[in-house]
């Protein structure tokens, strides 16, 4: 598990910015469940949420009555799900007037939808319904955003409350869009500006989509042939030499890409690629995903012909400067396997895995992550005993995680304050040794300059007094737990 949201320069800022307990939770909150690395039952593809029920419930209703799939029964049981999901975002959405009736409307819709409906039931009925449900998901989205204004205006709320909400606001920022990265660096950013309403903070969170043109290279050939019929607008490049290409700014990331593709023997094409998105990062994910898709249709014409996206991919955007991003991930001194003492049987499983890790396709990883479910002999019948097991691997997460989370927050504030003192009792022996050189001189700018110089180090040294009695008192055994990385007790152990 990581917690980057307590990395040195998070906490300075959120010291800095002067956030109340409830704001400060909800910016935690924010950046906790959008870091890839933190505990699955707090990860944002973990959270209910009421708009993303309502959307799912749409989405397989419709696609049910237009299609046929997914099949009645998968059908009706999502729809249940959704239902709880609703209604346990009940207390959420009742903090306000328009959250309370969209609510009370969702929740009659799909309870109408799992009663009133059937598998013989007439298309039509099924497709007005799911219409039905489709018209309250922006009006739900709307809701969050208003119950947001509610959390960062100060409204004093319940914690589980306030975490809910919180919930709901990080899984709308991700269905608009955003990419967690890159929010997490916006946040920073605007809270070192002087953030300061639920105004500035919404914009964000939710900013304007604008255009984007990703740069992407493709290993293998040096034309695609016929690209902007299959991905409309798409333009590129063959890539002979280092040069930048002629309609593409010259600028550093670019002759970067261009450079590592070179390095390479295959011939390669530089491909650009027009996204609508709200930041770079989720332009280039976009990108590389249509892009990859695209290049299936290659494949199946050409059955000897490997294509491979480049690691590299630049966004570029008029009002910003290009934007470079490497999906490889960083290495290790040493990679160890999850046990020495697997059965033979368990390794289909686990090679599949492990390819749905690797493939950008999102349909292409769902069902490799199928298959890999199936390859260790789970069926329907494992249903019941396989979600006790995740419910029970989530609640014993949610211990440790709520241990390593108190000791990892106390201990980055006592690192801060540290820190604070050090930088603090630096700037008064600087005062001190400025006074003192005024001092020895007699001219009246000498002695108002050791004047000023004896005011500011009389400052900085009530500040130092304070500074010194908080780092004191912090620093108990707690900290020291959480400074050598032992759980109390045998949780280590135990768990």
């Amino acid at each position: 598990m990581r917690f980057a949201v307590w990395d040195s320069d998070a906490v300075e800022v959120c010291e800095q910015a002067h956030l109340t307990q409830q704001q400060r939770a909800l910016v935690e909150g924010l950046w906790r469940s959008l870091e890839p690395g933190t505990l699955m039952s707090g990860h944002v593809a973990g959270l209910n949420s009421a708009v993303l029920a309502l959307t799912r419930a749409h989405h397989a209703l419709r696609s049910h009555a237009e299609e046929g799939q997914p099949l009645w029964p998968l059908t009706k049981g999502l729809i249940d799900c959704s239902l709880v999901s609703v209604r346990a975002a009940t207390p959420v959405y009742q903090t306000t007037s328009v959250g309370a009736a969209l609510i009370a409307q969702a929740e009659q819709l799909l309870v109408s939808a799992g009663t009133t409906l059937t598998g013989t039931s007439n298309a039509a009925a099924k497709l007005a319904l799911a219409r039905a449900i489709e018209a309250v998901v922006e009006p739900a989205a709307m809701a969050v955003r208003g119950l947001f204004e509610v959390l960062w205006s100060g409204t004093a709320l319940p914690v589980d409350l306030a975490a809910r909400i919180t919930g709901e606001v990080a899984v709308l920022a991700v269905l608009e869009g955003r990419d967690g990265h890159a929010l997490r660096g916006e946040l920073l950013a605007a809270l070192r500006r002087g953030l300061s309403t639920a105004a500035d903070l919404e914009h964000v969170l939710w900013p304007s989509r604008r255009r984007f043109r990703v740069a992407v290279a493709v290993l293998g050939t040096r034309v695609l042939e016929d690209l902007d019929e299959l991905l409309a607008g798409a333009q590129q490049w063959p890539i002979f030499k280092v040069d930048v290409a002629r309609g593409l700014p010259r600028s550093p990331e670019l002759r970067t890409l261009i450079k590592s593709v070179r390095s390479n023997v295959s011939p390669a094409v530089l491909v650009q690629v027009p996204v609508d998105a709200r930041d770079a990062q989720r332009a280039i994910t976009e990108a590389r995903r249509a892009l990859s898709e695209t290049l299936d249709q290659y494949a199946a014409g050409q059955r000897l012909l490997t294509l491979t996206l480049g690691n590299l991919a630049v966004a570029i955007d008029p009002s910003n400067e290009p934007r470079a991003f490497d999906v490889r991930t960083g290495g290790a001194r040493i990679a160890k396997p999850l046990t020495r003492h697997w059965s033979a049987s368990l390794r289909p499983g686990l090679r599949m895995a492990n390819l749905a890790r690797q493939v950008e396709a999102p349909m292409a990883s769902t069902a490799l992550a199928w298959s890999a479910l199936e390859a260790i002999g789970v069926t329907k019948s494992y249903d019941e005993k396989a979600a006790k097991a995740v419910a029970l691997h989530s609640t014993r997460q949610q211990i440790l995680g709520l241990y390593k989370s108190v000791t990892a927050s106390a201990l980055a504030r006592l690192e801060h304050a540290q820190w604070q003192v050090e930088q603090t009792t630096v700037a008064l022996r600087r005062s001190e040794r400025s006074q003192s050189l005024a001092a020895a001189s007699t001219s009246e700018k000498a002695q108002a300059a050791a004047s000023a110089h004896a005011l500011a180090a009389l400052q900085l040294s009530t500040e130092l007094a304070v500074l010194t009695t908080e780092t004191s008192g912090g620093d108990n055994g707690q900290a020291t737990s959480a400074r050598s990385g032992s759980a109390p007790g045998n949780a280590r152990a135990s768990w």
